[in-house]
């Protein structure tokens, strides 16, 4: 592991209104974006909301990250419980559209990328 930076409570300050993602951390030369969150199927537009806004602050502020785009995935894992989200659902499609992987309860990175 080269680093990981917990997002949300470094930015709460200057973003204290904004729906900010959890951490990032690198393995493996891959960049792992990670929100952890209820894994319930009601919390689709909110873990959404929290991706588009950790691209934006990446486009704004995170040239570096940005750069690494191409080696980076988006993980949603569920603090209780996992929604089992169809394939082909609503949901599903809107989370793929969105690059996030999940919910589930763990995160394997060696099997991600």
């Amino acid at each position: 592991m080269k680093g990981s930076v917990d997002i949300d409570t470094c930015l709460k300050n200057r973003y204290p209104n904004s729906n900010r993602w959890d951490y990032v951390f690198s393995y493996k030369d891959n960049i792992y974006y990670v929100e952890v969150h209820q894994g319930k199927i009601s919390e689709v537009k909110n873990i959404i909301q929290k991706v588009k806004w950790l691209k934006q602050w990446i486009k704004s502020s995170g040239e570096k990250l940005e750069a690494l785009k191409e080696q980076s995935s988006y993980h949603w894992i569920s603090l209780k419980g996992t929604a089992s989200i169809r394939n082909g659902s609503r949901h599903r499609r809107d989370l793929d559209q969105n690059g996030i992987r999940g919910p589930s309860s763990v995160l394997n990175a060696d099997s991600v990328l």
